[in-house]
């Protein structure tokens, strides 16, 4: 296309002076959503071929369909953007992967710099996946480490690889960032803030298909709410818990599956229990769960009741930590 010479912007002021005042404005927002979306030179040569030409109307249409791009370009831009949050911050090595080598602590900061050891080096993203972020390393123009991001779930962890002339020489090591969770010390005093007791009855079967026997589980769990949140591999938790044993009476209707505990319940002689409990991370089907087995209880039919049942649980002593992702 042949540049505006100055006679002819002379000419077009002269003779089109109130269509460019109008118009100028909006060429001035066009070109800033060029910009935004990356537009090329024929764009701005389409844009301004309508404009010589009079041709605003065709002009107009042009624009909104350029500034509806430049929105769905804008969306994708925040959602790259709200994942590298995940980044910023000081990470903690996790896993030296036999690298004793390996960096202590790394950090990455908003700005676009990072420290790696003694080293203050520059960061960028390379590539954005739906669960990951691949980040380049570099000193001046050489890369000299490459960061993946996992961002698919609540256990979020930065593994970093060491490069030389653009080739990967060796694995440094796995970090976790602490920052992105909210760390819980478990008390006598505040487990039932985050825990509860839940129970679960079992049906067994012969080898005919027919319900014979019955059995009952209460573990002390991690509430729902907080499950989905919980980094496992983070968290650690025991506790040192005393029990009253007896026989708990129980209606057991075998062929429908159904059970209720009654009031009936008898001490045994022996009637106290103090044992420490672990927590562990444990999944079935879609479920998830941070809990500990309290009881196995078996089902005697003849008695009616649930033999080596616990009851009035308390907490004696608790020792450990849970990471709740923000």
């Amino acid at each position: 296309m042949e540049k505006l010479s100055v006679d002819k912007l002379k000419e077009l002021w002269a003779t089109k002076k109130k269509e460019i005042l109008i118009v100028a404005g909006i060429v001035v927002v066009l070109c800033l959503l060029l910009s935004r979306c990356g537009g090329k030179s024929g764009e701005h040569d389409a844009l301004l071929t309508m404009l010589e030409k009079g041709e605003y109307q065709s002009a107009h249409y042009y624009i909104d369909s350029l500034q509806r791009q430049a929105i769905e370009e804008g969306k994708k831009d925040e959602q790259k953007e709200s994942k590298l949050p995940n980044l910023y911050g000081e990470w903690t090595l996790s896993s030296n992967y036999g690298n004793e080598d390996a960096f202590e602590k790394v950090s990455f900061d908003e700005d676009g710099t990072c420290k790696i050891g003694n080293e203050s080096l520059k960061w960028r993203m390379t590539n954005e996946y739906d669960t990951s972020l691949d980040i380049d390393v570099t000193e001046g123009e050489t890369k000299k480490y490459r960061v993946s991001v996992n961002t698919g779930n609540k256990e979020i962890t930065l593994s970093m690889s060491q490069y030389e002339n653009d080739i990967n020489t060796s694995s440094v090591g796995e970090y976790r960032n602490l920052s992105l969770y909210d760390a819980i010390e478990i008390t006598p005093e505040n487990w039932d803030d985050y825990f509860e007791i839940v129970e679960e009855g079992s049906f067994g079967e012969n080898a005919c298909g027919e319900v014979e026997s019955f059995n009952y589980y209460q573990y002390l769990a991690l509430k729902e709410e907080y499950v989905d949140k919980l980094s496992y591999s983070l968290s650690k938790l025991v506790m040192e818990l005393d029990f009253t044993y007896g026989q708990q009476g129980c209606q057991v209707d075998l062929a429908n599956k159904k059970y209720t505990l009654t009031d009936s319940y008898v001490v045994d002689e022996y009637d106290h229990d103090s044992t420490v409990y672990t927590f562990n991370y444990s999944s079935n089907n879609d479920e998830i769960y941070y809990r500990t087995q309290l009881m196995s209880s078996y089902y005697n039919e003849a008695g009616g009741y649930l033999s080596s049942f616990k009851t009035k649980m308390q907490v004696l002593r608790t020792q450990g930590t849970i990471y709740l992702l923000k």
